[in-house]
């Protein structure tokens, strides 16, 4: 199943006569960086590899996650109460994708800024997790799933 309609390379922050091609396998490339940076650092971190949306309908861009290891890509809040004691019947946050457009505001499209370091997020969210991109894709059983 595609991550996006539209996706696949960018010449945006690669030197003239060059396009920069996703990776082929962005769950492995995401596993293959955060266990390099595990062995060399001994330091436990969770990686997203993030590129540009365009969304349906809306002004802008902002970053979304195309792959991800250490890090559950999302935070369900179905069956939980608000503050108002209502319970969420629907309620899925996709955090991988919030924490790939906060990346995006530190790196930029003007910078030479290839990776964002993101701290404190446990304080909200308890990022360690596993799971990978595919989570964040529609199942075809839902409506927009069957596009």
């Amino acid at each position: 199943r595609p991550i996006s309609a539209i996706s696949g390379g960018d010449v945006i922050k690669v030197p003239p006569d060059f396009a920069l091609i996703l990776p082929e396998n962005s769950y492995e490339s995401s596993h293959r960086i955060r266990y390099t940076i595990r062995d060399r650092l001994q330091i436990n971190v969770g990686v997203i590899i993030s590129d540009t949306l365009g969304r349906p309908f809306r002004v802008g861009q902002t970053d979304m996650c195309i792959g991800c290891s250490g890090v559950a890509p999302l935070l369900d809040y179905t069956g939980k109460t608000d503050v108002y004691d209502r319970v969420l019947r629907v309620s899925v946050t996709a955090m991988a994708d919030q924490l790939a457009g906060a990346a995006e505001l530190v790196m930029g499209k003007t910078r030479r800024t290839p990776v964002a370091i993101l701290r404190g997020t446990h304080d909200y969210y308890n990022m360690m997790g596993e799971g990978t991109a595919r989570d964040l894709i529609r199942h075809t059983n839902d409506l927009f799933g069957q596009v």
